[in-house]
């Protein structure tokens, strides 16, 4: 675990003689992965911070299993400031949540809520069976509940995609691939010619 440590806040002598810098830090987790007491290695997930804490879902391990669960890590952590460590814990939320995912879409709303959508297990054929990537899902960061919204009018699920907030009461969905529509094959010489339907772009 790392972070992005800013300066401090500069002074107006210090934005005339010296630019803002930053610096990327080791974050001391300390804990061990098989006992359940910190998350392993995983890609693809986002993470958003909340009060005290860095609240992560899903993302997809190294040996390519996705996951559904909720980490929470405690910023404000333990000991002196040169060697302070922080501590993972796993989050039990109510409610039926979003099932393992890579790649998802999610952005933090007004009212403490984390919305959710979209979002794949890296397949490349279309699910033989409904899915729940159509679902947006809304975490209660609070309260520590799921609920959700199922709308089958909305858009298509999509891998890798922008979602944003609009004010209190809209979210914009930008771009995304769509890797189950490029066969069983995966990215090969036959499907690269018809990329287009596989990968939407930001502008349509």
């Amino acid at each position: 675990t790392s972070r992005l440590q800013l300066s401090d806040e500069p002074t107006e002598h210090d934005v005339i003689e010296r630019p803002p810098s930053a610096q990327w830090q080791v974050v001391e987790t300390p804990g061990i992965v098989e006992a359940g007491q910190r998350p392993s290695e995983r890609q693809g997930l986002h993470g958003v911070v909340f009060c005290d804490e860095f609240i992560i879902f899903g993302g997809r391990g190294t040996n390519g299993q996705c996951f559904d669960e909720v980490w929470s890590l405690d910023l404000v952590g333990e000991g002196p400031p040169s060697a302070r460590r922080h501590q993972w814990r796993p989050l039990v939320c109510e409610g039926q949540g979003p099932s393992p995912r890579v790649w998802y879409a999610a952005c933090h709303a007004m009212h403490g809520q984390w919305f959710i959508y979209g979002g794949t297990t890296w397949q490349f054929e279309d699910l033989a069976e409904p899915h729940d990537y159509l679902t947006l899902y809304i975490l209660d960061l609070a309260e520590r509940r799921w609920s959700s919204v199922e709308n089958r009018l909305g858009p298509p699920p999509s891998v890798g995609p922008c979602l944003v907030p609009l004010g209190s009461w809209q979210l914009l969905l930008l771009g995304g691939t769509m890797p189950h529509r490029i066969g069983a094959n995966g990215i090969n010489i036959t499907s690269l010619p018809t990329w287009q339907n596989w990968y939407a772009r930001l502008d349509r």
